[in-house]
C-alpha cells in the first residue's frame, strides 16, 4: 500500500506483519497480500527463513542487516 493508501486525511500508514516462527510456508495469505501491497517494505532481517518470500513473489524490501551487525554489544 502506498503512502496514503487507505488512510484517512491521505496520511501515510505503517503496516507491521510477522513472518511467523520458520519458513514461508507458515506465512498466512492475508500477510503475503499486505506484503504485496506494500510500498516500501523493511524486512529487519533478510537471514529470517521466511524472508525469501520477498524474493520468490519479486518484492523489494530493505533490510536492517548492515545496521544490526555494526551495532556490536558490548561485552561485560
Amino acid at each position: 500500500m502506498e503512502a496514503g493508501a487507505g488512510s484517512p486525511g491521505g496520511r501515510p500508514q505503517v503496516v507491521v506483519v510477522g513472518l511467523g516462527p520458520a519458513g514461508p510456508e507458515l506465512i498466512t495469505p492475508q500477510t503475503l497480500a499486505v506484503l504485496t501491497g506494500a510500498t516500501p517494505r523493511f524486512v529487519r532481517t533478510l537471514r529470517h527463513p521466511a524472508a525469501v518470500v520477498f524474493a520468490d513473489h519479486g518484492l523489494a524490501a530493505t533490510s536492517f542487516d548492515s545496521l544490526m551487525a555494526s551495532s556490536a554489544t558490548p561485552s561485560a
